[in-house]
């Protein structure tokens, strides 16, 4: 497969409605600018054809705009078979472009296949069909929130042609119980769909980026929109996660009990009490006593005295 230099010829590969012979689909990839995408054409062969040649002119059109041509050669099987290549997005495409692929038959090893055997577009809008853009709550500019984990679940009820193509996630898309499927992270914050047009598709926030919380319903649905309407896109906002604030603990400092000045006190005797046994205290006792002996010592004088004088 070589890149031609510029892009003569290309109108001549684009079909009317109705003309295609040959079919081809976008198959995977990844539907950013700068990314590379799959695409399948399937050609009818016989044994006559072994041991010759296909060549292919496939061009690429942004915008209905032709913009780059490649050469495709290539000698077949004898039994109609898939070709399968890799195309490059332009780094510059503008988000919201459509682009479409389109593949001629310029010779082949049966004449009646040498200039009429067309191939139907194959077309799809860079960024996705329906895309998908994880944000903050609030967040007027839109820009991508990356880090958030998705369950993406495309509904056709068969396999169909084109596939669903799902892109932006780490996991790859695959086809299970009438579904088209992928799962995992988004590390640019935008999921890209492309694929038959009216097919629904489920969306599940299955884990918020770090420091945002899952939004109160994490479920969403759309359809992918037809061709004509242009690319459709929508928005999934996270709230920031609130965190409850860890009390600090908080010490009281004791209020400090005051020091009594110290003041000159006059001891005081105690005395223990003594049972009361009638005759009074101890020290009235005592007194008695004493004073009984001084007034007998007086009237023993006195009566010496008395005495004296009598005689």
């Amino acid at each position: 497969m070589t890149q031609e230099i510029g892009v003569a010829s290309c109108e001549g590969t684009k079909t009317t409605p109705g003309s295609e012979n040959t079919t081809k689909r976008l198959v995977a990839g990844d539907l950013e600018p700068g990314g590379t995408v799959t695409f399948e054409i399937n050609y009818p062969v016989d044994p006559t054809d072994v041991g010759g040649t296909f060549a292919i002119t496939d061009c690429v059109f942004i915008n209905d705009v032709a913009s780059i041509k490649y050469t495709v050669s290539f000698v077949p099987n004898n039994a109609s078979f898939l070709l399968s290549f890799n195309l490059v997005i332009p780094a510059g495409a503008p988000i919201g472009a459509q682009y479409c692929n389109y593949a001629k038959t310029t010779q082949s090893p049966s004449a009646s296949q040498a200039s009429n055997r067309k191939a139907n577009p194959a077309c799809f809008f860079i960024g996705g069909d329906l895309r998908i853009i994880k944000e903050a709550a609030g967040d007027g500019s839109h820009t991508p929130l990356a880090g958030a984990s998705f369950d993406v679940s495309c509904d056709t009820g068969a396999e169909t042609v084109p596939p669903v193509v799902i892109s932006g996630l780490s996991g790859t898309t695959s086809f299970s119980s009438g579904a088209y499927v992928a799962s995992g992270t988004s590390a640019s914050g935008i999921i890209a769909i492309a694929g038959p047009e009216g097919t629904p598709c489920t969306v599940t926030e299955t884990a918020a980026p770090a420091g945002f919380d899952l939004p109160a319903d994490p479920v969403f649905h759309y359809t992918i929109p037809a061709a004509a309407s242009g690319q459709e896109i929508d928005y999934i906002d996270d709230p920031a996660h609130e965190t409850t604030p860890t009390p600090m603990p908080t010490t009281e400092t004791p209020t400090p009990t005051p020091t009594p000045s110290p003041t000159s006190a006059t001891p005081t005797h105690s005395q223990e009490p003594v049972a009361n046994t009638g005759a009074g205290p101890v020290d009235s006792q005592l007194g008695w006593a004493f004073l009984l002996v001084i007034l007998g010592g007086g009237l023993i004088f006195g009566a010496k005295e008395r005495y004296r004088r009598t005689h």
